[in-house]
């Protein structure tokens, strides 16, 4: 086994690595359009941007009021008598030139300040002018995109910079991601056999797990569905509700399950669109029995659910409930039903190895400032109201009102929600790798271990994070360091032979001869000393061993396509495998190669759900080590050391030990998990097919409203902060 280990495959260890992979813009052409009519000499005419990023002569053209001031005299006192304007003119043209100030503009998903200021420098935005700070700046932002920094510095008129913010707006907003975690696994055997019915049964767990998943996500979806579809039966109430508000401002669909399957996001949304506490903890309640509790079939008989060897699997590992931390995140706590002493029991020391058999959900609670106790399912329902309605309200702003709506408030909603969002669906996730992806690697090592002579090895896990169409690369590397063992030449076995002699020499007794001028050993073997004697004997079957390493890599590429919908999304992967090289260290120079494959490369397109689990690729590989020769102790090492130069007869006293071959089937088992952001939820706005417009200052008092009354009583109003921004046309009139 010990070459099994020499030549092992590493297998998947990566560490995610995010790459903004942001479109190249064409360059500009440095032709000028012909001047189709000269200026006149009064008038004052913004030059056009230069083809640098960074805004090059464009500054050049921009006018303060001083400058112009200065220019217009000059320019007026040149015409003239009878057209030359007046003081009073002159004052009212410099009083009309809008003042140029500048601002800071800190981008923070579209990380390419480079390509947004080549972008702004196209558009007739007006007088004004981008630059982007560089990257040693000391400010130059929290990260930097691939090309350039992620700040830039807007320069020219209000006008300008308003326009410029909300085109950088539009573009600089969360895209929907996707999750990725990489398991490397593999199986090793010298028996091919034994390797392909153990694969074999590998590969059905893993369909299993996947099958399993899958049905666990449409049962979340099915649930989902029919609350919202239930709910919108409901008359309306005469008040303003979270669903009304959010029909007025266009998802009547997605709140109505109108819109198709239920994505995560609208499975999310189900907890706040109930307006009753009780309602949202029965939902929930319900939701876990579905995924989890036994059904009865016709007879009365109970029939356990497909998922009771996972559930098992983490009962026995942590005994806690599946989808405790997205169920804790909505404001519930578990209770476990039975044993019904089970957590005064659990207390107890004689008690350590029980078992929870049954939870429930039930209504957590929070002591507030004033010592009173609040229900925490409100509390976490009425903030992702909040935050959703707030994004909904400024997201319908930005489409119906593109030159009105307030950037800063659509960017800072935004964030509010991809927060959330994000925070929910991490949860998610790991609830998910604790009921699928641990128990399925525990069955596996279960299994592999059942068939001797096959070993299983977990050798490494990524997870990575990327967003909608963005390109991610992994590159990876493993090393690990070998002792090979090496046969011994005649000089080698004597320089060692004589070093033991120094040191073996200090323990045998001397004595001096008559006559002699040196000490001679008492014991010797006939005209050689003892000690002699003793290290060549020792050099003889000692075994050198040199120090070698063995490198494998593995680099994957792929590109995630998100559907509409959020339901599945399709993954351009790229996947290629180096196998094992043996290399000497930097000291030793003579090692024997292994056998290898090649380097294995696959392409490929795979569609995966929104929660998926499935194995990218499997490798099968073969190593080959020549195993040496076995050489009789002592007098096979000697003859080597003499006579192992000629063939066939340097290799009396010795046996072929024959090839050592090892095969692998290395696996990347992946779990996707698509995560919803801002954009996910400006995706499923529908407007209205009516000829009603969108009044933005009427929503927003109507909402400042419904967000007042969902505080506790004592609590200032909202219209007494800026939770959401003033309009001008939106102020009281004077």
């Amino acid at each position: 086994m010990r070459y099994q280990k020499l030549v092992g495959w590493l297998g998947v260890s990566a560490i995610a690595i995010f790459i903004s992979c942001s479109p190249t813009l064409s360059q500009e052409s440095d032709s000028k359009p012909e001047d189709k009519e000269k200026p006149s000499p009064l008038e004052v005419r913004l030059v056009p941007p230069a083809p640098s990023a960074s805004g090059g002569g464009c500054f050049s053209g921009l006018k303060d009021q001083a400058t112009f001031e200065k220019e217009l005299r000059e320019s007026n006192s040149k015409l003239p008598q009878d057209k030359q304007l007046t003081e009073e003119q002159i004052i009212k043209r410099v009083e009309n030139k809008p003042p140029l100030k500048s601002e800071r503009v800190e981008l923070y998903y579209y990380r390419n300040a480079v390509h947004m200021a080549r972008l702004l420098s196209q558009l007739p935005l007006g007088e004004g002018c981008v630059t982007t700070l560089p990257l040693s700046s000391f400010s130059a932002g929290r990260g930097v995109g691939r090309g350039g920094g992620n700040v830039m510095s807007l320069y020219g008129t209000q006008d300008y910079i308003n326009d410029a913010k909300r085109f950088i707006t539009s573009l600089d907003l969360p895209l929907p991601g996707i999750n990725l975690q990489l398991w490397g696994a593999q199986i090793s055997s010298n028996d091919p056999d034994k390797l392909a019915k153990t694969t074999s049964k590998v590969r059905w767990r893993i369909s299993e797990t996947q099958r399993l998943l899958r049905d666990t996500f449409a049962k979340i979806q099915g649930v989902s569905q029919r609350k919202l579809e239930n709910n919108s039966q409901v008359e309306d109430d005469p008040k303003d509700t979270f669903t009304s508000i959010a029909k007025r401002l266009g998802y009547e669909d997605a709140i109505d399950g109108l819109g198709g399957e239920s994505s995560i996001l609208e499975v999310f949304l189900v907890g706040n669109i109930l307006e009753n506490k009780n309602e949202i903890v029965s939902f929930y309640q319900n939701l876990y029995e579905t995924l989890t509790e036994p059904k009865k079939d016709e007879k009365g008989e109970e029939i356990m659910p497909d998922l009771e060897p996972y559930l098992n699997e983490l009962k026995n590992d942590i005994d806690r409930p599946p989808f405790e931390r997205i169920l804790r995140s909505r404001g519930l706590k578990p209770n476990c039903m039975q044993p019904e002493t089970y957590e005064k029991l659990k207390q107890e020391e004689e008690n350590n190895e029980l078992k929870c058999e049954k939870w429930e959900w039930k209504e957590d609670f929070v002591p507030n400032l004033r010592g009173e106790y609040e229900s925490l399912v409100e509390i976490r329902a009425n903030f992702g109201r909040k935050v959703l309605l707030e994004f909904a309200l400024h997201y319908t702003d930005f489409l119906e009102n593109p030159e009105e709506f307030d950037p800063q408030e659509l960017k800072r909603t935004a964030d509010n929600l991809n927060e959330l969002l994000q925070e929910a669906s991490d949860l998610l996730q790991k609830d998910i790798e604790d009921l699928f992806l641990k128990p399925t690697l525990a069955m596996i090592q279960q299994e592999v271990g059942e068939n001797k002579g096959v070993e299983f090895a977990q050798v490494g896990r990524s997870t990575i994070s990327t967003l909608d169409g963005v390109e991610t690369k992994i590159n990876t590397s493993s090393t690990s360091g070998f002792q090979i063992p090496q046969p011994q030449d005649l000089e080698q076995l004597l320089a060692r032979a004589k070093e033991l002699q120094e040191l073996i020499g200090g323990f045998i007794p001397t004595e001096t001869l008559p006559g002699a001028s040196e000490a001679s050993e008492i014991v010797t073997a006939g005209p050689l000393p003892s000690s002699q004697v003793i290290a060549l004997a020792v050099a003889a079957l000692e075994q050198k061993a040199t120090p070698a390493e063995i490198k494998t890599g593995t680099n994957l590429t792929f590109t995630p396509g998100i559907a509409r919908n959020l339901n599945s999304a399709e993954l351009n992967i790229n996947l290629t495998v180096t196998d094992p090289t043996v290399t000497p260290t930097s000291e030793e120079k003579n090692v024997r190669p292994i056998s290898r494959i090649g380097t294995q490369e696959m392409q490929t397109t795979v569609y995966t759900q929104a929660l998926d689990f499935f194995d990218l690729s499997t490798f099968n590989s073969q190593a080959t080590l020549d195993g040496g020769r076995f050489r009789i102790p002592i007098i096979g090492n000697l003859w080597n050391a003499i006579f192992g130069a000629i063939p066939v007869f340097g290799d009396l006293f010795s046996v072929s030990k024959g090839n050592q071959n090892v095969l692998h089937d290395s696996l990347i088992l992946t779990n996707s998990f698509i995560t919803p952001t801002p954009l996910s939820l400006g995706n499923l706005y529908a407007p209205s097919n009516g000829n009603k417009k969108f009044d933005f200052c009427t929503e927003r008092e109507k909402l400042l409203t419904y967000l007042d009354e969902l505080e506790p009583a004592g609590k200032a109003s909202r219209r007494d902060t800026r939770i959401i921004s003033d309009r001008d046309n939106c102020l009281p009139k004077k």
